[in-house]
């Protein structure tokens, strides 16, 4: 049978929880963004914390109402076990990246919603290399989509040899040549411009 303590460091969050107050203690609005997960998620752990006796809650000294978390003489020698193991700088290193994977998620989304706009940054970020044209020149394209007939942009960029016409032609267009195309287009897409 597992213990209190074994059971409630099993769950998300509970250690985070614990290394957020600190020897020092900590409000709920310091603890919150040192953490990843929801804020109800955070109540349940600070609740399970004090009903076994690692966390209590003690009045922030001249706030009027407000609460401070502290560690209990237990949650003390739990916080010191996590710092000795590293627990306290891998729980920063994996809020940070995890904070920066949703933010770097949530660019890409918002690009990718707008075709124009992600079109336009795929092109300028280092996924598409001068070889587009290059590898169309010698018959790529049509190795991968035999028969194809290539949208007017494509064939536009092929004859000035320039990526010119794709930058700049109307979002049905880059609708044709990112979103429409079947898998096998899309993946020979990707080669051309990578």
């Amino acid at each position: 049978m597992e213990s209190q303590l074994e059971e409630f460091f099993a769950k998300e969050g509970s250690i985070g929880v614990i290394l957020a107050i600190g020897p020092e203690g900590a409000r709920f609005k310091d603890i919150e963004p040192q953490m990843v997960v929801s804020h109800d998620t955070i109540s349940k752990r600070l609740d399970e914390a004090r009903n076994i006796d690692l966390v209590i809650l003690e009045p922030a000294s001249g706030i009027g109402t407000t609460v401070t978390n502290t560690l209990t003489e237990a949650g003390k020698v739990c916080y010191s076990g996590m710092v000795e193991l590293g627990l306290d700088e891998a729980h920063t290193e994996y809020v940070n990246t995890v904070r920066k994977y949703n933010n770097l998620s949530e660019e890409y989304a918002d690009k990718a919603g707008d075709k124009r706009e992600w079109f336009d940054w795929f092109v300028e970020s280092d996924a598409l290399d001068n070889s587009l044209l290059d590898n169309a020149k010698t018959g790529i394209f049509q190795r991968n989509a035999p028969g194809m007939i290539l949208p007017e942009p494509l064939q536009d960029a092929l004859s000035q040899g320039s990526i010119e016409p794709l930058l700049t032609s109307e979002s049905d267009d880059i609708d044709i040549l990112l979103w429409k195309f079947g898998s096998v287009e899309i993946l020979f897409f990707r080669q051309i411009i990578t």
